[in-house]
């Protein structure tokens, strides 16, 4: 569809309804400020003891399912 013309790829933020299963306008969207928190932990560095890659994240129910972690070696 891209590549017709249909569609176009952007650079932004998409609102996303997992309830709807499809996108939602931002005309659709009330967003609201929440206070929240930033929990910090370190993953364990594969082949290297005692070598740990600091994390920060706002939602630490995810960290269970994490099964690796991208760097960018710059």
């Amino acid at each position: 569809l891209h590549e017709k013309g249909l569609i176009y790829r952007g650079t932004y933020m998409v609102n996303w309804s997992p309830f709807l299963q499809t996108a939602v306008s931002d005309l659709e969207v009330e967003y609201a400020d929440e206070d929240g928190f930033l929990f910090f932990f370190k993953y364990p560095v594969e082949g290297e003891d005692g070598e740990f890659l600091p994390v920060a994240t706002t939602r630490p129910e995810t960290i269970l399912g994490d099964t690796a972690v991208a760097v960018n070696p710059e």
